[in-house]
């Protein structure tokens, strides 16, 4: 990456010197985006932290390799989901700190689905996807499904198929 932002030429000092940009840069940064914010990544689960070992992954890549090799996948068959939480802000939810989760899906070619919403309320408001993605999915959640592993799931299913290439 270094060798790369170097050829640019447009690059800080320090990039020359260190390989970073320094404390500087990023604080000008900041300052030019302060929409942007530095957050205090979540700790890993334990038992995320115990399956991931070298004989989990091993057998992960050997089953995953076996299908592909069955299957004849291509790269534009191969989707990855992630779920992601963000922090509703004040106009969308009476407690500003509420969390949603949103979920994102790209394939192997890099094409990337319009996102998935998930609302922690009974109703959606349609004012809480105005700035949303085209074709941006939304759903909800209620304390009684609590990520309803019916719907919700076949929801984002029906999603990815639809928007899939």
């Amino acid at each position: 990456m270094t060798t790369f932002i170097k050829k640019l030429g447009h690059c800080p000092q320090n990039w020359h010197e260190e390989g970073t940009a320094g404390l500087q840069w990023a604080k000008r940064l900041m300052e030019r985006h302060p929409h942007l914010a530095l957050r205090k990544p979540d700790n890993t689960s334990l038992a995320g932290a115990t399956s991931c070992n070298h004989q989990n992954v091993q057998n992960f890549h050997n089953i995953y390799n076996e299908l592909l090799v069955k299957l004849h996948f291509t790269a534009k068959q191969i989707y990855n989901l992630d779920e992601m939480m963000w922090q509703l802000g004040h106009v969308a939810c009476a407690n500003e700190h509420q969390m949603a989760p949103v979920c994102t899906i790209i394939n192997t070619r890099g094409n990337v689905l319009p996102p998935v919403f998930v609302f922690p309320h009974v109703r959606i408001n349609d004012a809480l996807m105005i700035n949303a993605p085209k074709k941006s999915l939304s759903g909800t959640l209620t304390n009684k499904t609590q990520y309803d592993k019916s719907s919700t799931f076949k929801d984002v299913g029906a999603h990815q198929e639809k928007y899939s290439l």
